[in-house]
């Protein structure tokens, strides 16, 4: 009867924390910012782009709340560049913008973008992260 007893003790026990460990899990997860972005370049400007952006990795790389910046071109149209963010937070995001050196690369790209779109999301999960 003891050993029953204590078995379930110990089966409560784990079933609670384990819930909670869980619900801090999703918890941390809903707190992530993401963003998805497509800039596109003018003509023959593609490449141009796309090495600022990968400047941008470098600098954001080294923030605090940066958790991924992934910088892609397109293979079926060079002036393309895909861009996606996985920061700790809006307010990481949001600063980052706020940096200086990150301020001068966007100066640098503003006069080859001919057009951008850009989706804010929330990290639900996947591999890589």
């Amino acid at each position: 009867m003891k050993i029953t007893l204590f078995s379930i003790f110990l089966l409560l026990v784990t079933s609670t924390v384990t819930a909670e460990l869980v619900n801090e899990n999703q918890q941390g997860n809903i707190m992530k910012f993401g963003m998805q972005a497509v800039i596109i370049a003018a003509e023959g400007k593609g490449d141009s782009l796309a090495h600022i952006m990968l400047q941008a990795s470098e600098i954001v790389s080294t923030m605090d709340g940066c958790i991924l910046y992934l910088v892609q071109q397109s293979l079926t149209d060079n002036s393309k560049v895909l861009i996606t963010e996985v920061w700790a937070n809006k307010e990481a995001h949001a600063a980052s913008l706020s940096n200086e050196s990150v301020r001068a690369l966007i100066m640098k790209a503003k006069p080859i973008i001919v057009g951008m779109d850009h989706n804010p999301a929330k990290f639900i999960g996947g591999h890589g992260i």
